[in-house]
């Protein structure tokens, strides 16, 4: 490495600064999707958009480094509905 040591942190500082953070595509095409980060260290990923394969279907897709989970709004709102019982359910005390 050829130069000071200031000289090349102050390179190394400028590179550091050049990237820019791109999201995951999802594995399937999706129409006006939106993407929430959980975890950027361990790359999980929330999707949401709109599946042009499923009749127009908004989904939900899982993301992880190994897997990808799609998940539909009714199966939502079903877990949903279930979580006051679920809830009750741990919070009873005997």
């Amino acid at each position: 490495m050829a130069g000071s040591i200031a000289d090349n942190a102050t390179l190394y500082n400028e590179k550091k600064k050049a990237f820019t953070y791109v999201p995951p595509s999802p594995p399937a095409e999706l129409i006006e999707s939106t993407s929430y980060t959980l975890d950027f260290t361990a790359r999980k990923f929330i999707i949401v958009g709109i599946d042009p394969t499923e009749q127009l279907q908004t989904v939900v897709l899982l993301l992880t480094s190994s897997r990808y989970v799609k998940i539909s709004t009714d199966f939502i709102r079903r877990i949903f509905s279930l979580m006051g019982n679920v809830l009750s359910f741990i919070l009873d005390t005997p």
